[in-house]
């Protein structure tokens, strides 16, 4: 699913979306962060694994954001573990 698709989706639309993709892309960082709560909402631990300021929001509100060592100092800030 495209980011342009679930910006047009509202918030019980998009829980039952996720129930059924596998694979979401060229998202924006909003729309990031939209599918890890709606993840939640549908009692899912979520993990997210980025790399730059693009992915702040979405490290900031998964259960376990994950950053690496060389990645930007916000991505570094906004995870919980740095590999």
């Amino acid at each position: 699913v495209m980011g342009r698709d679930i910006a047009k989706l509202d918030d019980a639309q998009l829980a039952n979306l996720v129930e059924t993709t596998t694979v979401f892309a060229k998202m924006s960082p909003l729309d990031k962060a939209r599918v890890i709560k709606a993840l939640q909402s549908r009692g899912h631990t979520v993990g997210y694994l980025g790399d730059g300021i693009n992915d702040a929001p979405a490290l900031r509100d998964a259960d376990v954001g994950i950053s690496v060592d060389t990645d930007a100092d916000i991505a570094k800030e906004s995870a919980d573990i740095i590999l």
